[in-house]
């Protein structure tokens, strides 16, 4: 066993919307903790602090989201350097040993098992617990979008990312579309196009498996994180994005 739980944090937090609302919000790199067996991974301290070990302000997006929507909101408390919920088990970067440029020394040379204990004790958990409120809400035959939010640096290695916004889809860009049309109604906003990347329909998890398995509308989005650097940047972006969301549902729901 990796976890203790005496120690250890859960795996995922769900925090359930205060109404009936047709999203439901997930955020796969929401997380910094680590468990106590593997220390820090062999990284300094300020790689806790860069977007490679979490989404730096998605959370606080996500949740400030999540109280204007009334929507249930699905986080992962384990940083993306333990496991990366979003990748599927055979990616590379499902537990890297380099992360732009960065070596994870803690990661390098797992055994099997060692992988596998990650996995099933994090990785698994977090998407059950989203399987479980999509299967309810389809049972309850409950309208249902699905929205991954997510961060990303301005700078990447020599690349700058000049987008203020991405909106990401895989192979349903339906809602997608929707969303990127109201956003780019503010002539001031950069509105990236299934960037800073697109959704990787081999390695990605969440939109992959959750949206396009299910058939279910969805969108990611992806905000860039030195524009929710504080708390009222974050709140002013979710009500943004609350805004953009629940008109892109209206009007998704009246094509129907």
């Amino acid at each position: 066993m990796l976890l203790q739980p005496s120690i250890d944090p859960v795996p995922v937090i769900v925090e359930k919307g205060g109404g009936v609302s047709p999203f439901v919000l997930v955020c796969e790199h929401a997380g910094l903790a680590v468990p106590a067996a593997l220390g820090d991974l062999g990284l300094m301290d300020d790689c806790w602090k860069q977007h490679i070990a979490s989404d730096l302000g998605a959370k606080q997006v996500a949740r400030h989201l999540a109280q204007q929507l009334s929507s249930a909101l699905i986080f992962q408390q384990y940083s993306r350097l333990v496991i990366d919920c979003n990748r599927t088990y055979k990616a590379k970067s499902l537990i890297p040993e380099v992360s732009h440029g960065t070596e994870i020394s803690g990661n390098k040379g797992l055994g099997k098992m060692q992988r596998m204990a990650r996995i099933d004790e994090i990785h698994v958990p977090f998407h059950k617990e989203i399987e479980h409120v999509l299967e309810t809400r389809q049972r309850q035959d409950i309208q249902t979008i699905l929205a991954s939010i997510h961060s990303f640096t301005p700078k990447l290695g020599n690349e700058d990312r000049p987008w203020h916004i991405g909106v990401q889809y895989a192979k349903n860009m339906t809602f997608a579309n929707i969303v990127m049309r109201i956003l780019r109604e503010d002539s001031v906003l950069y509105v990236g196009d299934n960037q800073p990347w697109p959704v990787h329909e081999i390695d990605d998890y969440t939109i992959p498996i959750h949206g396009d398995g299910r058939n279910i509308p969805y969108v990611m989005i992806e905000v860039r994180q030195d524009l929710i650097a504080t708390k009222e940047t974050q709140i002013s972006w979710a009500e943004r994005l609350s805004h953009t969301l629940k008109r892109a549902s209206s009007e998704y729901y009246s094509l129907a």
